[in-house]
């Protein structure tokens, strides 16, 4: 009978273990990055970098100090922004490793939002200011103050320069804190706001446009979404409030169709369905488990409305964790998780295949209303 040693390994040459040990990482990555479904996909974690995985290619890492968000431009999906503690980061992923790095802007950030109908317009929240920055000039073109501090901005997906701003609620004043709706074609910055939504609660979270309604926006605050119709003027109170639970961090995300929304709720994902008219036929259709700790960031795919993806952990954590679901079954399945991030995972973006142009729509000269978005996709 044939004696095998206790200690084999030693007599086997280390060389051979290394090799199929970077075998075996290839293949488990090759397998996650086929479920992308996108050119690239993107993480940010606690440990202050970025990775992104591409392709048949090895991930590859950014570093940014204090990143809390990322996003991927719809006009070229190699471009990369990142915010930071101290600063915003523009990268270009179609550069040589090490060399992605193209722009930086310096300041104390709290949100960002990328204009989809101009390539060189992005907004952002710095202390009690929304500031509107032309990248081709590398300046601030427009200034908008808040009595309080600024917690969300976000350009309008339909209607080009209408921009949305949340700030925080301080005491019990009611001009204190909301929503403010500003228009960029006015130079005058009074004249700029051209709305204003009460907010009830003193932490609100994050705003999101409906796909299918340039009207409609959606807000959530502490334990609900709250939707307002931006069409009236004159409206005190959300039209329609979604309770959605205890444990949401913050974040939301629609789907590519308007019809679903995911909502992180503690260590699950609570799916709504959304697609009826009538709000009032709005409801919770299934919840998504395994994640071991608390969600902190969740997104569609920006062109698939039946994939999801999520990221968990926490500064306790050892490691962050990635899931991605597949929602075309009515129980929804989680189909591949990959570990990543010391800490955890606190966003994730996810570019297009393909460039997407958004053509300016026609004013209508009596009503003054926009139309549609006409949406093209450029190879």
């Amino acid at each position: 009978m044939l004696k095998v040693s206790k200690n084999w390994r030693k007599n086997v040459n280390k060389s051979v273990f290394k090799k199929i040990s970077k075998l075996l990482f290839l293949f488990t990555l090759i397998v996650f990055v086929q479920q992308m479904d996108g050119r690239y996909l993107a993480t940010a974690g606690e440990d202050g970098k970025i990775k992104v995985f591409e392709e048949s290619k090895k991930a590859r890492f950014l570093k940014h100090k204090g990143v809390f968000s990322i996003l991927f431009s719809t006009h070229d999906p190699n471009k990369l922004f990142s915010v930071g503690s101290e600063s915003i980061k523009i990268w270009n992923l179609v550069k040589p490793r090490g060399k992605e790095f193209e722009k930086e802007i310096y300041g104390r950030f709290c949100a960002l939002s990328l204009s989809p109908f101009d390539k060189n317009l992005i907004a952002f929240g710095s202390k009690t200011e929304v500031k509107v920055w032309d990248l081709s000039k590398s300046e601030c073109i427009k200034t908008f103050k808040h009595p309080s501090r600024v917690l969300s901005v976000l350009f309008s997906p339909h209607k080009p320069n209408i921009l949305v701003s949340f700030s925080l609620k301080l005491g019990t004043r009611r001009d204190v804190g909301g929503i403010r709706v500003w228009d960029l074609s006015k130079e005058d910055e009074k004249k700029s706001r051209v709305m204003t939504l009460p907010c009830p609660a003193k932490f609100p979270n994050s705003l999101m446009f409906s796909p299918r309604n340039p009207n409609m926006l959606f807000v959530l605050v502490s334990k609900s979404i709250e939707i307002w119709d931006l069409s009236n003027m004159r409206q005190r109170k959300p039209i329609k409030s979604l309770y959605v639970g205890y444990g949401n961090s913050g974040l939301f995300s629609f789907s590519c169709d308007g019809k679903t929304i995911a909502v992180i709720s503690g260590k699950t994902i609570k799916i709504w369905d959304v697609s009826d008219k009538d709000p009032e036929k709005w409801k919770e259709v299934r919840t998504l488990e395994g994640h071991k700790q608390n969600v902190t960031s969740v997104m569609f795919h920006p062109e698939n409305p039946k994939r999801l993806y999520s990221g968990s952990g926490d500064l306790f954590s050892k490691y962050g964790e990635i899931k991605v679901w597949d929602l075309s079954k009515d129980e929804g399945k989680c189909i591949k998780t990959k570990r990543s991030h010391r800490g955890g995972v606190v966003s994730i973006a996810i570019s297009l295949q393909k460039k997407l142009a958004l053509e300016k729509p026609e004013k209508h000269r009596e009503e003054k209303k926009y139309t549609d978005v006409k949406i093209i996709t450029v190879e």
